[in-house]
């Protein structure tokens, strides 16, 4: 997955999460959730995953981000989903 081209700064932390803003090549603001996979229990990964195929499931659906790509990186235990539309830092 490289689909934002300049991670531009952490936005957010919380719990095993980060969320960047970052620039795709067309200069469009996105979305980074990196998710640190590490030490997680088995339902956790679950959920995360879960979290991916609902996101999936309901593009295009009223109020929903918009999914532009996802990678579950086991070799260094991350999970990066990428939104379109950018971080609202509030």
């Amino acid at each position: 997955m490289r689909v934002f081209t300049t991670l531009l700064n952490r936005v957010g932390k919380g719990g095993s999460c980060e969320m960047f803003k970052v620039l795709n090549e067309k200069n469009d603001v996105l979305a980074l959730k990196r998710v640190n996979l590490k030490g997680i229990s088995r339902s956790q990964l679950q959920d995360y995953i879960n979290e991916v195929k609902l996101l999936r499931h309901l593009q295009g659906k009223p109020g929903i981000i918009v999914l532009v790509d996802y990678e579950i990186n086991t070799q260094d235990k991350l999970l990066n989903i990428v939104h379109a539309g950018g971080v609202d830092k509030t």
